[in-house]
């Protein structure tokens, strides 16, 4: 049996939030404070344009993350219809303060102006290429770098499939979904897996105020809770992403793939092409374990598709809550 997902420990965590240091209403005491109460042992406040370093705020149970947003909006579009490119930062180093840095100045930036840590100062458009070019230097400088909530930015497959470079892509936000947006929606992974692009889902809250905390978050299942494991299991996708069901265990012996998870409605298996599985309860006696014989997904790769295969689970609670496993791909899954 090859363990896919199973860890010694599982850690709660959002990797985007604000606070008072740009346009959140909580303090960022007040913000460790009300994802500490929640159950949370993981938090990294992404305050627009600045990134700043909370590590004096670390305690035993509780590890803050470093890291920032920065967006780059289509200027010359009234904001109706604005398109906009919403990148997130995670430093892997805890004092990495260094960011990509365009003179996009708002109002709450000007206390900050002096600690800004960067490497020159750019025009920032709407454009691939240069967002490509942050997503690389970012890269280059040691953060983890994530797409946010496309459905709100307004875009589609022609704005983000050429993007590279990305550690994740949100598939669920919370702000916008239960503003009414449908952000819950994971069409945009599913397209950048299918282009080779070896990603992972996060959901996260994006929360600017109390009542926004604890929609959505992602466990990571590592061994202890220190800055380099935890970014460590982040790098390697030890970790799915959740609105509520929990997911504890998935692996695979021969073609059988196996997930345990708290009590859920089904569990569906989605893949690269043209397979997939779902699995429904029976009634109220709901699935806690499943066993996925793929045999056929496999006898349908081909040599030249095996570098491009992969499947990913998702889990749908009774309330339609749901949880998404990364995608595992297909040297993953062989046997050895």
């Amino acid at each position: 049996m090859k363990y896919l997902f199973y860890a010694k420990n599982y850690y709660k965590a959002n990797l985007h939030t604000h606070s008072t240091l740009s346009d959140g209403a909580m303090t960022p005491e007040e913000v460790k404070a009300a994802y500490k109460a929640k159950g949370y042992s993981i938090l990294a406040i992404t305050d627009h344009e600045t990134c700043f370093s909370h590590q004096g705020m670390n305690e035993d149970g509780f590890l803050m993350l470093t890291g920032y947003e920065l967006l780059t909006d289509q200027w010359d579009v009234p904001r109706m219809n604005m398109k906009t490119y919403h990148l997130n930062f995670i430093a892997k180093e805890p004092e990495n303060r260094w960011q990509v840095y365009y003179p996009h100045i708002r109002p709450y930036m000007d206390q900050f102006i002096d600690q800004i840590v960067c490497d020159g100062f750019e025009r920032r458009d709407y454009d691939v290429d240069q967002i490509n070019s942050i997503i690389r230097r970012a890269n280059e400088h040691g953060f983890l770098v994530f797409y946010n909530h496309p459905v709100w930015s307004l875009q589609t497959r022609d704005d983000y499939i050429g993007l590279k470079g990305l550690w994740g892509v949100e598939v669920f936000n919370g702000s916008s979904y239960y503003t009414g947006f449908d952000e819950g929606m994971h069409q945009a992974y599913q397209e950048f897996l299918c282009e080779g692009n070896r990603m992972f889902p996060l959901a996260t809250d994006d929360a600017h105020r109390p009542d926004s905390i604890g929609w959505g978050w992602i466990t990571v299942g590592a061994d202890e809770l220190t800055y380099p494991t935890v970014i460590r299991a982040l790098e390697n996708g030890d970790f799915y992403a959740s609105t509520g069901p929990e997911i504890y265990c998935v692996s695979i012996e021969g073609t059988v793939l196996h997930i345990s998870c708290s009590p859920a409605a089904n569990i569906s298996l989605a893949c690269h092409g043209r397979y997939a599985r779902r699995v429904f309860a029976d009634g109220e006696n709901y699935l806690t374990e499943v066993d996925l014989d793929i045999a056929v997904w496999f006898g349908r790769i081909t040599e030249e598709w095996k570098d491009q295969a992969f499947i990913r689970l998702c889990v749908t609670d009774p309330k339609g809550n749901r949880a998404w496993t990364r995608a595992y791909w297909y040297n993953e899954l062989v046997s050895e």
